[in-house]
Order: structure tokens, then C-alpha cells, then sequence
């Protein structure tokens, strides 16, 4: 269903709540070849970082048409209030794929607004020859299935890891980008605070040293990313993946093309 454009939608404002490289990529993207204006959301552990980001890539190009927001919006109405005070024309949402409750409230927000709502999500991993893949449908379902007394490698976000308290029999390794505070972790977790690798050995390497049998994953996509899948075939080592959740239908696009092309149809470009 194609939603009503504003008046001028071209010359209007883009909401695009951030925190992913692909939300970088689009305000570069609507700042170059397009007039909008682009306001950009970010919240977590990376928003400042990527603000600092964003300002060195594009503040020569367009420094005037392009706005940060740090921080939340108080839910489902509050964000509407903010839709509707900003005037804003259009939100794109490139939050994580399991960012599942923002998700829902931009969903929720732009229908009371009338405003169209875009999608952007990278796509999923696809198992290969060589993998070993559990898929399951959440967490509690990961930690269900583990292995007895394994020693798994959790990448799966630094507030992700409750549901891995009950497996006392198991060693958790817990890598994450943002910090945890460790006095809160039981004492068969260790945790490093690190960046994933930048090719296939490195992240070889850290699950050697680690002793890690197991591999407990959310399938985000992504490209660096993917690189611990590469480093777990390599070894021959079990992945639990964890699904997708199930978000509210609006259109959905994975590339700068159909970006473009969505714009075009909705009446954002000149």
C-alpha cells in the first residue's frame, strides 16, 4: 500500500534511525544525490563513534541539510510527537535486524503519522557446504541445545547473554564491541571487548586460543561479520544460528539501487 507523499516530498526531511555501516551508507547516499534533508538517530554503544564518522565523511559535501539525534524517543509516542514537530517526510529504518522493538515502533509511529516507512536490512547468511548450522528461533532455544560442557564463542551482542546464565556446565567466551561491566557476568563467561577480525585467521586464531567448540550466533548479515562463520567452517565447528524475528511488514530494500528506486516512486526525487 502506498501511503500519501507530503507536498514537495522531495524538498523534505529524512528520518533514518541509524547505528549500522549500511545507515552510514544511506545518509551518504541521500546527502550526494539527493536534496533531502537527512536527520540521522543514533543510539547505543556506537553513537557517538559514528557521529564522529559521519561528520568527517560528509561534512564537505552538505554539512547544512544534514542533523544528528543521540538517544531515545520515548517510545511509540514520543516518536510520533518528534515525527510530527521535526516534519519529518519519511523514515528510513537501518537499525540492526534484531533491534526488534525500534523496529516495531517505527512501524507503529509512521502509520499515525501517514509518512512512509523503508526498510533497509542487509541480507541474511546462507548456509554452504562445510557448515555445521543449528538454526533455531531465539536465545533461550540457543542455550537449550548447547552442547554439555562445551565452550562456546557467544557473538551475540553485549546485552544478549542472559539467556546462557542456566548453562553453568558450559565456558562462554562473550565477544562484544561495546564494554560489559564484568562484575555482573557468572563466572564460567569471559569476555573481550573487540571488533571482529579482519580476515578469516584472526578470528581462527582467537577461537584456538579460547578453546572454542561451539559458536553461538544471530544471523545479522553482514560482511565482516561473516568472517567467524568462514573461521568456523575452517575448524569444523558447530554454529547454533539464531533466526531472525518476525517484524511488522512495510517495504524493505537491501541495496542503494532499490533505495533509489523506492525514493523515485514515493516522490522523493526532483
Amino acid at each position: 500500500m502506498r501511503l500519501k507523499t507530503p507536498v514537495n516530498a522531495w524538498n523534505g526531511t529524512v528520518l533514518v534511525l541509524g547505528g549500522t555501516p549500511e545507515a552510514r551508507q544511506i545518509v551518504k547516499f541521500l546527502i550526494g544525490r539527493t536534496p533531502l534533508k537527512t536527520i540521522i538517530s543514533l543510539a547505543g554503544v556506537l553513537g557517538n563513534d559514528a557521529k564522529q564518522v559521519l561528520r568527517q565523511q560528509v561534512e564537505l559535501m552538505a554539512a547544512d541539510r544534514l542533523a544528528y539525534r543521540l538517544g531515545g524517543f520515548g517510545g511509540i509516542d514520543g516518536l510520533v510527537n518528534y515525527l510530527d514537530t521535526t516534519q519529518v517526510s519519511a523514515v528510513i529504518d537501518a537499525t540492526h535486524a534484531f533491534a526488534r522493538q525500534i523496529s516495531a515502533n517505527a512501524h507503529e509511529a509512521t502509520l499515525r503519522a501517514g509518512i512512509p516507512l523503508l526498510r533497509y536490512l542487509r541480507p541474511q547468511w546462507q548456509s554452504i557446504e562445510g557448515d555445521q548450522w543449528k538454526t533455531v528461533r531465539d536465545l533461550k532455544e540457543a542455550a537449550k541445545i548447547l552442547p554439555p560442557n562445551c565452550h562456546a564463542m557467544l557473538a551475540i551482542g553485549r546485552m544478549s547473554y542472559d539467556s546462557f546464565r542456566s548453562r553453568d556446565d558450559c565456558q562462554f567466551l562473550l565477544r562484544s564491541i561495546g564494554p560489559v561491566d564484568s562484575s555482573e557476568l557468572p563466572g564460567n563467561f569471559t569476555h573481550i571487548q573487540a571488533m571482529p577480525g579482519h580476515v578469516p585467521e584472526e578470528e581462527m586464531a582467537l577461537m584456538k586460543q579460547f578453546g572454542v567448540d561451539c559458536l553461538v550466533t544471530k544471523n545479522s548479515g553482514g560482511d565482516r561479520s561473516y568472517l567467524k562463520l568462514v573461521a568456523a567452517r575452517y575448524l569444523r565447528l558447530p554454529v547454533v544460528m539464531v533466526e531472525r524475528p518476525e517484524l511488522p511488514y512495510c517495504a524493505e530494500v537491501s541495496s542503494l539501487n532499490e533505495l533509489d528506486l523506492w525514493l523515485d516512486q514515493n516522490g522523493f526525487k526532483m
